[in-house]
């Protein structure tokens, strides 16, 4: 957590708003302008590749939205490695507390929640599902004068946009999770069909909203459920009718609220615009499009869910007829139709009562397992506030392992009979005792200097270093920082050995994967182009150093969403490897696992499994079981499993990651 006056970028640091697992928002004060911002900044640590795809997705999703109703983006961009945005700081109530703390009345809350319902048509128009609608992620703030009530919709974090280059976004490492908060969730969403999740999710998601603004509670009673039986409900069950709260809520309202929280997405409204314009039609005492669905539709509903009672009645009524016909065979048929559906029912409730004990047994296993991760959160949060103090204590420790690191790998990369006097110089830059928020100042900037002094007339020996500097600051996580070296380290070997030696080409492919890293993805694909197209002209198709371009061109179009067109490159780069390298060679397990990493994000899920397997076992004899490179692959196996939903063996390799 950031202290008060912290800085990040053009805002300092006020306060706390929130916090969840992916990291904390802070109330800000931007310079220039000057304003409050809300800004969001990933946890230290857990910048993934999955982590930073799904912060820089909320961005670039939040920038194309622009709508009163809509919380503005003003600028994203990354602090020490961790990306961050600042948007619009929105003070104001949650649309429900609102609703309550002015004591509205249905009609008047009817009129705020078609504000709502125009700004995510908005969002739906721009190609975004929110898929996490819900009271606290709808603020209203007052605007104009006189002051009028102004909803704003938050947290597109875990929009998915509909347009097909963003396909992948939320697919990559976490396939099959349920993104939302289950509650409000449609029930193609909670079953955990993602493919299904449309523009209509939202609509429900509305519904459940709209209904508990109306009637102050949710459709269902999910009280002290556990989650299958809570995913069970909203997928069978009939939400509780809003007149039995409150009788003027009885017919155009309810029916209203009714067509969006159907359980078929093509009976519910359509769009967002299409329930507000029913809603407006309500308020206008014009007719509603919307109708009570009909005695017909509500009858095969209910033989749906009861089809062992249906069962019974349907054999029982055939008894009745065949007895209507006055005839002795028809009475005795009728009779042993009768018996054969007494002992149809008597069957289907034990079967019902078998079903009710195995439910009772699984609530409380996963009573207990629940019991059981409490206990274990508890303890993790202990281990947190330890590892916090000890980061504290720490931090000039590891100012100075980094200090040491970066001067050694400076210092390896000189010539022989020069790194004693480098040495000397650079042995009178003190690291020790400093803070990681110094580095910059007392380190990088000196190290600099001395590369700067001692080889100013040796161009290429100073891009060397230069070089090893910008590299060994990648390693370290520190991308703003091998910024500078690298750019430096490119513009020297270019002037002096030209746009196509292979040791420019080489820093080019580095500057490339440093701009991936940061996130700049358009400037990164020129960079890597460019060294892949070099490397073929001067090193061939077959070279190591081409093949990793392959794979790198080929991964960062699989992190920009572009499948398909990721899917040559990343074949081209295996199969060279099989035949250059051979298949137990590091860089062909890696390419292997990428390959089975892209049919994964395709959902060609039994396609990807042979590559993760043997990718797997490649590893294992390689590095061994507990190698970082071993378990990241052990994770995917996991995810794998998931998604075809082969729970044993998902929960066998989660467990082993």
């Amino acid at each position: 957590m950031l202290p008060e006056g912290a800085r990040i970028g053009a805002y300092t640091i006020q306060k706390l708003i929130g916090q969840g697992g992916m990291g904390a928002v802070y109330l800000a004060e931007q310079r220039s302008p000057h304003r409050s911002v809300a800004l969001k900044l990933m946890r230290p640590g857990l910048a993934s590749e999955e982590a930073l795809r799904r912060f820089e997705h909320e961005a670039e999703v939040l920038g194309r939205l622009q709508h009163p109703g809509v919380a503005q983006i003003h600028e994203a961009g990354l602090h020490k490695g961790a990306p961050f945005f600042a948007m619009e700081f929105v003070d104001g109530p949650t649309l429900t507390q609102y609703a309550d703390d002015h004591d509205l009345s249905a009609r008047e809350r009817l009129s705020l929640f078609i504000r709502v319902c125009e700004a995510v048509h908005h969002a739906h128009t721009k190609g975004v599902v929110h898929r996490d609608l819900k009271p606290s992620n709808i603020l209203v703030a007052e605007v104009g004068e006189p002051p009028e009530p102004q909803p704003k919709v938050l947290d597109f974090g875990v929009a998915r946009a509909t347009d097909s280059d963003m396909q992948a976004t939320t697919m990559q490492t976490e396939i099959g999770q349920l993104i939302g908060t289950v509650p409000y969730m449609s029930p193609e969403q909670v079953s955990g069909r993602t493919t299904d999740v449309d523009t209509r999710s939202d609509v429900y998601a509305l519904g459940v909203v709209l209904y508990e603004l109306l009637a102050g509670r949710l459709p269902y009673d999910l009280k002290d459920q556990v989650v299958f039986e809570i995913a069970r409900i909203i997928q069978e069950d009939d939400p509780t009718r809003l007149s039995s709260f409150d009788t003027h809520l009885r017919g155009d309202v309810e029916t209203i609220v009714g067509k969006a929280l159907e359980k078929e997405r093509e009976r519910r409204y359509q769009s967002a615009l299409d329930l507000g314009s029913d809603i407006r039609r309500y308020l206008s005492d014009e007719p509603i499009v919307a109708r009570p669905a009909s005695t017909w539709y509500q009858t095969r509903k209910f033989a749906k869910r009861n089809k062992a009672l249906v069962s019974g009645i349907g054999a029982a009524f055939a008894a009745l007829l065949i007895g209507l016909a006055g005839t002795t065979y028809g009475l005795i048929e009728a009779n042993r139709q009768w018996e054969r559906a007494e002992d149809e029912t008597t069957r289907a409730n034990a079967l019902l009562g078998e079903r009710d004990t195995a439910l009772a047994e699984e609530k409380k296993r996963v009573s207990e397992r629940d019991l059981a991760l409490a206990a274990e959160q508890e303890r993790a949060a202990e281990l947190q506030q330890v590892a916090d103090f000890q980061s504290q204590q720490l931090s000039s420790i590891d100012a100075e392992l980094m200090g040491t690191r970066l001067f050694g790998s400076i210092i390896e990369a000189a010539p022989e009979s020069q790194r004693a006097s480098l040495s000397e110089t650079l042995a009178g830059v003190n690291f020790t005792n400093i803070g990681l928020e110094s580095m910059r100042t007392n380190v990088f900037d000196p190290a600099l200097e001395a590369i700067d002094s001692q080889f100013g007339d040796q161009p290429l020996v100073r891009a060397q270093l230069l070089q090893a500097m910008a590299r060994t600051l990648f390693e370290l996580g520190l991308f703003d920082a091998a910024r500078d070296p690298q750019e430096r380290a490119l513009s020297i070997r270019r002037e002096n050995l030209g746009d196509e030696h292979p040791e420019t080409l080489t820093t080019i492919s580095d500057m490339g994967s440093l701009l991936h890293a940061q996130g700049l993805l358009d400037e990164a694909e020129k960079y890597l182009s460019e060294a892949l197209e070099g490397r073929r002209r001067v090193l061939g198709d077959e070279h190591p150093d081409t093949l990793a371009s392959i794979g790198n061109m080929g991964g960062l179009l699989r992190f920009q969403g572009r499948l398909a067109e990721a899917e040559p490159y990343s074949r081209e780069a295996l199969e060279g490897s099989r035949r250059v390298l051979g298949d137990e060679h590091p860089d062909t397990l890696v390419a292997i696992n990428n390959m089975g990493f892209l049919l994964h994000a395709q959902r060609r899920l039994d396609e990807a499994e042979p590559y993760y397997r043997e990718a797997l076992e490649g590893f294992r004899r390689l590095l061994g079981d507990d190698h970082p490179d071993t378990l990241g692959i052990i994770g995917n196996m996991g995810s794998l499993m998931f998604a075809h939903y082969r729970l044993d063996e998902a929960e066998r390799y989660l467990s082993e990651a």
